[in-house]
C-alpha cells in the first residue's frame, strides 16, 4: 500500500485539521530548496507522476472520489508555486496563501474541476487554484522588483 503513503504525503492527510494547508506548505518549502531549477523541474515532474498514480490507486482501492486524506494534490500545487517563485520566497508565500483561500472558497473555474467525477479532477482543481494565484501575484512581483 505504498500508494497510500504517497497519496497522503506520508500520512499527513490523516491529521484532523489543516492537512491540506500543511501538505501545500511542505510542497512549497521542499521545492524552495536552492538547487538548480532544472533539477527542481525534473523532480517536480517525477513527483507529479508518482502522485497521480498513487491517488488513482488509492481512490480506486477505497472506492472514493476525493478523499480528504489524499493531499498529494495540494502538495503538488504548493510545489508548482515554489517553482514559479523560485527567486522570491516572499511572493511565493503570498501566492501560496492566495491558493489556500481559493482552494477553500472553490469559486469558478476551480469549482468546475472540483465537481469532475473523474479522479483527475482531484488534481486539476488545485492546479487551477495555484495557477490563478500565480497569475495574480506574478505581475505584482514583476512591477515590485
Amino acid at each position: 500500500m505504498i500508494y497510500k503513503l504517497f497519496s497522503t504525503i506520508f500520512y499527513i492527510g490523516f491529521i484532523k485539521r489543516g492537512q491540506s494547508s500543511i501538505a501545500s506548505l511542505i510542497g512549497f518549502l521542499l521545492f524552495s530548496i536552492p538547487i538548480p531549477l532544472l533539477i527542481r523541474v525534473l523532480i517536480f515532474i517525477f513527483v507529479n507522476i508518482v502522485a497521480f498514480f498513487s491517488v488513482f490507486q488509492y481512490t480506486k482501492a477505497n472506492n472514493l472520489h476525493d478523499p480528504k486524506e489524499a493531499v498529494a494534490d495540494e502538495f503538488c500545487a504548493g510545489a508548482l508555486i515554489a517553482l514559479v517563485f523560485y527567486d522570491s520566497i516572499a511572493f511565493g508565500f503570498i501566492s501560496l496563501f492566495l491558493f489556500r483561500i481559493f482552494d477553500l472558497l472553490k469559486f469558478w473555474p476551480i469549482s468546475y474541476f472540483d465537481k469532475m467525477r473523474h479522479w483527475t479532477g482531484i488534481f486539476w482543481d488545485d492546479y487551477v487554484g495555484a495557477i490563478l494565484s500565480v497569475l495574480i501575484v506574478f505581475p505584482i512581483k514583476v512591477i515590485w522588483l
